[in-house]
């Protein structure tokens, strides 16, 4: 599978676990996919274990993608990722934010937006301002 398959890839699985978790409006709930996936997905990860510097605290919002991009890995990693063919990832840095970056922005919430800007993302999806526009770059939004 070349790169622009799998980052289509990547928007299908954002999709499919979305409507697992009747998601349909930003924030995105990390928190409560990470801890409570429905049955059959990836293995729910208490957030209490975590270690405070686990969390990145740049920004008001980034402890957010810290937890994001644990659910990433948690999820490429699964045997539900594995069945996605997810597994491709798992040792790619740049993928996994990239996936982290469209799980908690989803492009179809991204697509409705009349004039995406990175500051009002980073407020409505409840991330940093620089993710957001990394995102917007991602989906040809920005230059």
């Amino acid at each position: 599978m070349n790169r622009n398959e799998l980052l289509e890839r990547i928007e299908n699985v954002v999709e499919e676990i979305l409507t697992a978790f009747d998601v349909d409006q930003p924030p995105i709930p990390v928190e409560l996919m990470l801890r409570n996936p429905p049955d059959g997905m990836w293995d729910g990860f208490d957030l209490t274990e975590l270690s405070t510097t686990f969390l990145t605290l740049s920004d008001r919002f980034a402890p957010r993608m810290s937890v994001v991009r644990l659910l990433a890995r948690n999820i490429v990693r699964s045997e539900w990722g594995i069945e996605r063919e997810l597994q491709g990832i798992v040792d790619d840095g740049e993928l996994i934010r990239y996936f982290a970056r469209a799980i908690v922005m989803p492009r179809s919430m991204i697509d409705e937006l009349e004039n995406p800007l990175s500051a009002s993302v980073s407020t409505r999806f409840e991330v940093p301002e620089e993710d957001a526009e990394i995102r917007l770059r991602d989906l040809g939004e920005i230059k």
